[in-house]
C-alpha cells in the first residue's frame, strides 16, 4: 500500500509572491502528493499554468476565482492514479486507486466552506450531494469555516451551540468523523481571536485503509490560517535498525503448570545462564494467539448480529489498535515533533531530568519553614524506628504487594516473589538486608520503565466526591461573604507532589538518614506517602501563620475557581451554560460511534454504559436543569434510532 501526504492550505491569494515562495518551501519540506489551495483569487488560466511549472507539478484541476475572491486549485504528482470526479466553487472531488495492485479506491475531496453565516447551510447542503454520490471510503479536508464545540475558539463573540450543531450533524449524516491533529489547535488567527476551522474529516472505512493516518497543523507561513497536512500512514514496521527485542514478562498463568515451580528452582540454584527459555518451549507464541482472538473478539462485537465474520477484517481490527497504541512520537521543549527512536529518547530523558534534578532553594527560607514544625517523635519511637531489619517484616512488606502490579524491568511482578519464596526467599532477604544497612545499592536495580499512562489517586474510604462538595460550599460561602474581614480560598495543584519532593528540605526536616540530595520520591515505595506526609505537616505548620503565607507563595489572585475535580465550584443563575461541557463531551463520543457498523445491542451498550453514565459524575453532587436532561436524552435518542440530520426517525 502506497503512502503520500495530503496539503491543504488557505493561502490567501497565490498570485502573491510571499505565498508563491510559502508554498515552495511547505513542497520542499513534506513533499506532498496533493496539494488543495482554497482562496486562490487566480483568475488567468495562464497563470495557473505557469504556477505548475515554478512548483514542479504538472497535473492540476482548478476552479478559477470571480473577481478577487474564491478559487480553488487541486495538484497532484506524478505517478498517481486519479480520476476527476467533480467540482464547484466550493469542492473539488476525485478518486484515487492504490498503484500497488491491491485494487482498493478510495475517495478525497477539497472543501472549502461559504464564509458567510447566511450561506453556510449552502455548506451542508453540498456536503451531504456529495456524500450520496459514493459509498467508497472518504476523506475530506480544508476550510469548513465552522467549529465543532466552543473549546476550538478562543476570544470574540461566544459561538451558537445551533450553529455547531448544523456541523455536528451533517458530519453524522455522511458518517464521517474528525481525525483530530497534531500541533496548534487552532488553524485561524485574526485581531485576537482564534478558531479551528481547517480540518480533515473521514470515514471509518478510510481509516481501516489508513489506521495511522495523522493530521499537522503546521506553523504559520503566510497569511492568516495554517497549513494542514494529512498523512496517510498503515504503520509500518520501525527500520531494522531500531527493532526492539521484546521484554520478558513472568506471565501470572504459568504459575498453574506443574513444571513451572521445578525449572525455577533448577535455574536459580544453577551457575549457568544457558537454560532453554520456559516461554518458548512450553507455551510457545501464546502472546500472538491472544492478540489475534483479542481482534477477532473486538471485530464480533463490532458487527451486526447477523453479519459472518471475515479473517481480513478481524486482522485489519487488530492492526488498527496496534496503531493507535503505539506511540508515534513526542513534542519537545521547543514545540518540535520528535518521532526517530533517538528524538524520543532525548525528550524522555530531558523531560524527566529537570523534572527529579533539584531546583533552586532559599535555604534561609526554608529552615524558617522548618522551625514551625514540634519534634513528636519519642526517643522510644526513634529506637524502635532505628530497629535491625528482620526477615520477617521484609516478607511481611513483600507479601503486602499486589501480586501482578509494578513489574520491574526483568519482568517479574511481586507474584514471582510470592509464589516461589521458600527457593528464592532467603537470596531476597540478604539482599534487601545488604541495602538497607549498608545503604549501598546495585545501579541496575534501581533501574525503571518510562511508562506514560494517565492515573489517578484514590484514598480508601473517602468519595472523590466528598472533596468535591467540600470545595462547592467554599466557593459558594466565599461568593455569598458580606463581612468586612475578607476572605480567601488557595488552590494548590498536587498533582506532581511526589516529583517536586525536594530532597535537601527531607533532609533538614530529618536529622538523619541516607538520603542523596536531588528530588522526587519514588511512587509504589512504602515509605513514599511517609516522606510525603513530613512535606504537608510542615505546610500544615505553615498555614497558621498567614502572614508568610503571602510572603513565600506567588499565587495567581481569580474571582472564583472554574473547576475543581472535573466540576464547576459555584453554580450562578445559569445552570445550562454551567453544565454546557455535558453536552460537548456526549457530542464527542456520538461523533466517534457514528459510521461504526453496529448492531442494535453494540447501541444499547453504548448508550446504556457510556453515554447515559457521562453525567452520572456531575449528578452525584448537582442537579442538572430539565431541559439539559431533555436534550442529553435527545441525542442519544437519536443515535439509537438512526436519525442523521434533517433525516429524523419516528420513534
Amino acid at each position: 500500500m502506497s503512502e503520500m501526504e495530503i496539503l491543504a492550505w488557505n493561502c490567501r491569494g497565490i498570485g502573491n509572491e510571499a505565498a508563491v515562495q510559502g508554498l515552495k518551501k511547505l513542497i520542499h519540506q513534506h513533499h506532498p502528493s496533493f496539494i488543495f489551495l482554497w482562496e486562490t483569487k487566480i483568475s488567468d488560466p495562464t497563470y495557473m499554468r505557469d504556477l505548475r511549472l515554478k512548483i514542479g507539478y504538472l497535473n492540476c484541476e482548478a476552479v478559477f476565482s470571480r473577481g478577487q475572491s474564491g478559487g480553488l486549485a487541486l495538484f497532484l504528482s506524478d505517478g498517481l492514479d486519479v480520476r476527476f470526479r467533480s467540482k464547484s466553487n466550493h469542492h473539488i472531488d476525485v478518486e484515487v486507486r492504490e498503484s500497488d495492485g491491491s485494487g482498493i479506491a478510495w475517495r478525497f475531496t477539497g472543501f472549502y466552506g461559504h464564509p458567510t453565516l447566511s450561506e453556510r447551510h449552502r455548506t451542508w447542503s453540498l456536503l451531504r450531494e456529495l456524500c450520496e454520490q459514493s459509498a467508497l471510503p472518504w476523506t475530506v479536508i480544508g476550510d469548513f469555516n465552522e467549529i465543532l464545540h466552543s473549546s476550538e475558539k478562543e476570544g470574540g463573540c461566544v459561538r451558537r451551540e445551533g450553529q455547531m450543531q448544523q456541523f455536528r450533524d451533517v458530519l453524522t449524516f455522511c458518517d464521517l468523523f474528525d481525525f483530530g491533529y497534531f500541533g496548534s489547535p487552532f488553524t485561524w488567527s485574526r485581531a485576537g481571536v482564534k478558531c479551528r476551522l481547517d480540518r480533515a474529516v473521514g470515514s471509518a472505512s478510510w481509516t481501516d485503509i489508513f489506521p495511522s493516518a495523522r493530521v499537522s497543523n503546521l506553523k504559520p507561513i503566510h497569511g492568516d490560517h495554517v497549513p494542514v497536512l494529512l498523512g496517510t500512514y498503515r504503520s509500518p514496521p520501525p527500520p531494522a535498525g531500531q527493532r526492539r527485542r521484546p521484554r520478558f514478562h513472568f506471565e501470572s498463568f504459568w504459575v498453574r503448570h506443574e513444571a513451572c515451580a521445578e525449572v525455577i528452582k533448577a535455574g536459580w540454584v544453577s551457575d549457568s545462564w544457558n537454560q532453554p527459555m520456559f516461554q518458548r518451549s512450553t507455551f510457545g507464541r501464546r502472546g500472538r494467539e491472544i492478540e489475534f482472538l483479542r481482534g477477532r473478539l473486538q471485530s464480533l462485537l463490532a458487527l451486526p448480529v447477523s453479519t459472518v465474520n471475515q479473517q481480513e477484517s478481524m486482522e485489519l481490527k487488530a492492526s488498527n489498535r496496534r496503531a493507535k497504541n503505539r506511540l508515534a512520537g513526542l513534542f519537545d521543549n521547543q514545540g518540535v515533533w520528535q518521532s526517530t527512536e533517538k528524538g524520543l529518547e532525548a525528550v524522555v530523558i530531558d523531560s524527566f531530568g529537570s523534572m527529579f534534578r533539584a531546583g533552586d532553594v532559599d535555604l534561609s527560607h526554608m529552615n524558617s519553614v522548618v522551625d514551625l514544625v514540634q519534634p513528636k517523635v519519642t526517643p522510644e519511637m526513634n529506637s524502635m524506628l532505628c530497629a535491625p531489619y528482620t526477615a520477617v517484616e521484609i516478607r511481611a512488606t513483600l507479601f503486602q504487594m499486589y501480586p501482578t502490579k509494578s513489574p520491574g524491568p526483568d519482568g517479574m511482578p511481586p507474584l514471582f516473589f510470592q509464589q516461589y519464596w521458600d527457593t528464592i526467599g532467603t537470596d531476597v532477604v540478604a539482599a534487601v538486608q545488604s541495602f538497607l544497612h549498608s545503604g549501598q545499592l546495585l545501579a541496575s536495580i534501581n533501574y525503571t520503565h518510562v511508562c506514560l499512562i494517565p492515573k489517578s489517586a484514590f484514598i480508601p474510604g473517602r468519595l472523590i466526591t466528598d472533596n468535591t462538595l467540600t470545595a462547592n460550599e467554599v466557593s459558594h460561602f466565599i461568593h455569598n461573604n458580606r463581612s468586612s474581614d475578607g476572605v480567601m480560598s488557595l488552590k494548590l495543584d498536587m498533582s506532581k507532589a511526589y516529583d517536586r519532593m525536594e530532597w535537601v528540605f527531607l533532609e533538614a526536616v530529618l536529622p538523619r538518614g541516607y538520603l542523596t540530595p536531588t528530588r522526587g520520591l519514588r511512587q509504589g515505595d512504602p515509605l513514599s506517602p511517609y516522606l510525603f506526609l513530613l512535606g504537608t505537616e510542615v505546610f500544615s505548620a505553615l498555614l497558621e501563620h498567614k502572614q508568610q503565607i503571602a510572603d513565600s507563595l506567588g499565587v495567581a489572585i481569580v474571582d472564583k475557581h472554574e473547576k475543581y475535580l472535573g466540576l464547576p465550584t459555584y453554580l450562578g443563575w445559569n445552570k445550562t451554560e454551567t453544565f454546557a461541557y455535558l453536552q460537548e463531551s456526549l457530542n464527542k463520543k456520538l461523533e466517534g460511534w457514528q459510521g461504526k457498523l453496529l448492531s442494535s445491542a453494540g447501541k444499547d451498550l453504548l448508550v446504556r454504559v457510556v453515554a447515559q453514565a457521562l453525567p452520572s459524575y456531575t449528578m452525584s453532587c448537582f442537579l442538572l436543569p430539565k431541559n439539559l436532561c431533555d436534550s442529553l436524552h435527545q441525542k442519544c435518542a437519536k443515535f439509537w434510532w438512526g436519525s442523521k440530520g434533517e433525516n429524523r426517525k419516528i420513534h
